[in-house]
């Protein structure tokens, strides 16, 4: 949390903080906010950063990701898997319900084709490829915490034969990008 002045807070009291109430959530800001200052409650204790205290998510090397957070996972053999990133997955919080593309339904690169519903917000679900759905996850239909749990394995959301990438950033770039770690 940040302390009266802006700086990290390690121990998260809720004591008074610039334009926030008490009741505030703990999660933090991105981590360009948070930069070398001391929290003045324990005054000899200085962060470099948010990492220290809130772990980063884990981003998959072997997958590709679209700027909106889905990843896709294509090995050339049959219709590639796609799932949210660990980073979106976080970010939403406790994941409740989610609403995937029909089988046989096509989807297209960079557009809607479903919903995540979590206990913060709804978010809409994008397509990083086009092509044809050929499966959706019903454990994922039927336990969307699953999504929070295990994003990159039992957490997948759907399948499509694919005919078309949109633009996709390696795991390096998206990591890069959202404060991802490999």
């Amino acid at each position: 949390m940040l302390s009266r002045d802006g700086g990290w807070c390690p121990h998260r009291a809720t004591h008074d903080f610039v334009g926030v109430s008490a009741a505030a959530p703990t999660t933090p800001p991105a981590p360009t906010i948070a930069a070398h200052r001391p929290c003045r409650l324990i005054p000899s204790v200085t962060l470099t950063s948010p990492e220290r205290f809130f772990p980063m998510s884990k981003v998959a090397p072997e997958l590709k990701y679209s700027a909106e957070h889905e990843w896709i996972a294509a090995d050339g053999s049959g219709p590639s898997t796609i799932g949210v990133s660990a980073v979106a997955a976080d970010a939403l919080g406790d994941i409740v319900y989610v609403d995937l593309p029909e089988v046989g339904a096509t989807v297209t690169a960079g557009e809607v084709c479903g919903e995540i519903e979590s206990t913060k917000s709804v978010s809409d679900l994008y397509s990083p490829v086009t092509g044809v759905v050929t499966e959706t996850n019903s454990g994922a239909i039927e336990d969307p915490a699953i999504i929070n749990s295990d994003p990159y394995g039992a957490g997948w959301l759907f399948k499509v034969d694919v005919e078309s990438d949109g633009p996709l950033l390696s795991a390096e770039e998206y990591a890069a990008a959202n404060g991802g770690e490999l």
